[in-house]
């Protein structure tokens, strides 16, 4: 594997990590908010659950899926030259 493969990989994945983490715990905080807020009224001992095995298997998913999408076209795009690709603009 070559070495510029492997930082376009590590530079993909702390991305994406950090706008996971900061998507689930934006979601957890306005969720929980949300819930407090609009239930409160019905049932004032409102709790609120957090399904962690689901939300562990949704942000696998998100990783998996967006490191593949995002590698396919850096992929290709690694296979032009530089110059060639500015000579059309």
């Amino acid at each position: 594997m070559e070495f510029w493969l492997i930082v376009l990989i590590a530079v993909v994945a702390v991305v994406v990590v950090g706008g996971i983490l900061i998507g689930v715990i934006a979601g957890l905080l306005l969720g929980d908010d949300m819930v407090r807020t609009f239930f409160a009224q019905l049932t004032p001992q409102t709790t609120v659950t957090i399904p962690w095995g689901q939300l562990s298997v949704i942000m696998l998913l998100a990783y998996g899926f967006s490191l593949l999408l995002t590698l396919i076209p850096s992929l290709q795009a690694s296979r032009i030259y530089p110059a060639e690709a500015l000579r059309y603009e």
